[in-house]
C-alpha cells in the first residue's frame, strides 16, 4: 500500500492513484453520455487542478453535444422566445422503410408560414443546429454581412 505523504495531500495530482481514478470517472461519465472517449480533447492545458477538471468536463459535453454547447443555454426558453417546435420527418432508407429525421421549425407571420431552421437525426440535434443557425444570422446581422 503507497503511503500518504504531506505533498500528496498538497497536491493530489501526485499521486497516481488518484490520477488513474479521475480518468476512470472521466471515461465512465463519457460512457454514460454515450460519447466516445476517442473524441474528447483530453488536454486542459490551464495548469490548475480545479481548471483542468472543468475543462475536460466541458470538452466531454462539447463532444455530446457539439462546439456550440453551453450548459447556461435554456432550449425550451429559447424555443418559446424563437416560435420553434419539433416536428418528425421519414427519411427514407430504401425498400419501403425509413428512419425518423427531426425539424425545427420555426412559425411566422408571414408566408411562408413555417419554415425550418435546423435538422437532426434527434430533436436535440434539430434544435442545437437552429441555435446555431441563428447565432450565426445575429453575427451576420450585427456585422453588416448579408
Amino acid at each position: 500500500m503507497t503511503e500518504t505523504t504531506d505533498a500528496t495531500i498538497d497536491d493530489p495530482t501526485s499521486d497516481e492513484r488518484w490520477q488513474a481514478g479521475l480518468d476512470y470517472a472521466m471515461e465512465q461519465f463519457c460512457h454514460v453520455l454515450r460519447v466516445n472517449p476517442k473524441d474528447v480533447t483530453w488536454d486542459a492545458a490551464t495548469e490548475e487542478l480545479e481548471g483542468d477538471v472543468r475543462a475536460v468536463i466541458g470538452n466531454i459535453l462539447r463532444a455530446k453535444y457539439g462546439e456550440d454547447f453551453d450548459p447556461k443555454t435554456d432550449l425550451l426558453q429559447i424555443m418559446e422566445e424563437e416560435c420553434w417546435t419539433l416536428r418528425c420527418i421519414d427519411l427514407p432508407t430504401g425498400g419501403g422503410d425509413s428512419d425518423v429525421g427531426w425539424e425545427a421549425v420555426q412559425h411566422h407571420m408571414a408566408k411562408p408560414h413555417d419554415r425550418v431552421v435546423g435538422f437532426g437525426k434527434t430533436p436535440k440535434e434539430a434544435l442545437q443546429a437552429a441555435l446555431t443557425a441563428a447565432k450565426a444570422s445575429a453575427s451576420s446581422r450585427s456585422t453588416g454581412e448579408a
